[in-house]
């Protein structure tokens, strides 16, 4: 992926296997560590449309505090902040009005097949993932998701 991407507008732009993207907030300090003014969080599109308003991903992200971790997952840099990977169902309406939604565009030559992607994704859900930000994001799984490679 050479950092081609198309701005996602409509959940019918959308297909199974799609990698994609939106903002998030960070605080400054990260976002100083890492050179970048804004990040990015990155998943796999599972269903681009449940119901009337939901698209259903698959990413790794960070546990919200109701929630437990698997056993063995924890942050490199020793935090009690750690991830996950799941498969949820989230609102990207107002992102893709807000022309924020992307959908990262590969070669077909680059990428497996949607199955094949989605496929990666679910083998990952309840296993451990090891968070770094640097080495093993989000970014990087949704790529590995979609290409096989990290």
């Amino acid at each position: 992926m050479g950092g081609n991407y198309s701005i996602i507008r409509s959940r019918n732009q959308l297909k199974e296997g799609d990698h994609i993207s939106w903002p998030f907030n960070i605080p400054f300090w990260y976002r100083i560590i890492l050179f970048r003014s804004q990040l990015r969080h990155e998943a796999i599109v599972v269903s681009p449309s449940v119901g009337d308003r939901m698209t259903r991903v698959c990413h790794a992200r960070q546990l919200n505090s109701e929630e437990s971790l698997p056993s063995g997952a924890v942050s490199s840099f020793g935090s009690a902040k750690s991830h996950v990977v799941c498969e949820e169902d989230i609102d990207l309406h107002a992102l893709m009005e807000a022309l924020e939604l992307r959908r990262y565009d590969y070669a077909p030559s680059e990428c497996l097949s949607p199955e094949e992607a989605i496929d990666n994704c679910r083998s990952k859900i309840n296993v451990p993932f090891v968070f770094c930000a640097l080495f093993n994001n989000c970014k990087h799984f949704a790529k590995w998701c979609k290409t096989g490679k990290k």
